[in-house]
């Protein structure tokens, strides 16, 4: 649940109307299990901070904390892992666009999920919205980094450049 009970009040509501089942964190992983056995898709918001229970990939150049949901429950059901991603086509609408499926062989793991993220962001950034620092990892250095043969630090001594394709100021 989102932590103003009043939004997410209005959130659930609007997207049950809509047909979706919303799942707390705190809920047991055998009722998203189950969801899927049912021949239902479920979409996981994997940049949300999940610190220690998650897998520590490259990010940007850092390492982040990405969460391995997908590729436990697709272990679990036979179900595909899809990247999603929405990007604005002005006037209020927007263009829902899914990437092929992970492959199976060799393992997808969540470094090849927070690469594909990191791509979708490159090429539309405008369109990302992100509320939470991505970088917090409380281990000490250097970082061995799930799904990959090297290590990295917590920050890097360049910054990213991500270059937008435009850029609007709101306001003075």
């Amino acid at each position: 649940p989102l932590n103003n009970p009043y939004i997410d009040q209005l959130v659930t509501r609007r997207r049950a109307r809509a047909g979706m089942r919303l799942f707390a964190k705190s809920e047991h992983l055998t009722e998203s299990r189950d969801f899927l056995l049912k021949g239902r898709a479920l979409g996981i918001l994997c940049d949300q901070r999940v610190g220690r229970h998650g897998h520590r990939v490259p990010f940007f150049g850092r390492v982040a904390s990405f969460t391995p949901m997908a590729f436990i429950l697709s272990k679990r059901t036979g179900s595909p892992v899809l990247s999603g991603s929405v990007s604005s086509l002005g006037g209020g609408r927007w263009k829902l666009t899914f990437d092929p499926a992970f492959e199976e062989e060799p393992a997808a793991n969540v470094a090849d999920m927070a690469h594909r993220f990191e791509s979708i962001i490159r090429r539309a950034p405008e369109d990302y919205f992100w509320l939470q620092e991505q970088w917090v990892c409380r281990k000490r250095l250097p970082f061995k980094v799930a799904g990959k043969g090297e290590c990295l630090q917590a920050a890097q001594s360049e910054p990213v450049e991500i270059v937008l394709r435009e850029v609007a100021v709101v306001g003075d």
